[in-house]
């Protein structure tokens, strides 16, 4: 079971990407083969780039018709942050020196492990390795 962070999740979509490919390869062996998990902060960050960040911005229909997508999988897990999420989040800050808007990474960190989730899968690996809790793999680059 692991997280899929943003940036996996925006390249499946994003036919001009370079990681296409790759990205929607692995979402798709991952669905057929383990859980995969998201946070509705996951979906806001993707819907967000679908559109306005990337090359051809999707309709806001086509960006929740991906985001439901991935709702219809048996084997994805939604996962919310939990009433410990706050203190979780403060230790890390406190921990890892955390200022501006790296809280927002923070905050997904304290959601995975609020809810017992220790993987992350992302391209992204730079601004999460940091984060001794967590196993931060990248799947584009194996």
């Amino acid at each position: 079971m692991g997280l899929i962070d943003t940036n996996l999740l925006v390249y499946a979509h994003n036919e001009l990407s370079s990681y296409f490919i790759g990205a929607k390869t692995f979402l798709k062996n991952q669905a057929n083969r383990s859980e995969l998990c998201f946070t509705p902060q996951i979906f806001l960050e993707a819907y967000r780039i679908f559109t306005q960040k990337i090359e051809k911005p999707l309709t806001i229909k086509q960006a929740w018709q991906v985001i439901g997508y991935y709702q219809t999988f048996p084997s994805v897990r939604i996962v919310y942050p939990k009433a410990s999420v706050l203190t979780i989040i403060e230790r890390l800050s406190v921990r890892y020196k955390i200022k501006g808007s790296r809280i927002f990474d923070t905050y997904l960190v304290a959601t995975m492990l609020c809810n017992d989730i220790k993987t992350i899968y992302t391209h992204n690996v730079k601004d999460l390795i940091m984060y001794k809790e967590i196993k931060v793999i990248d799947p584009l680059m194996q």
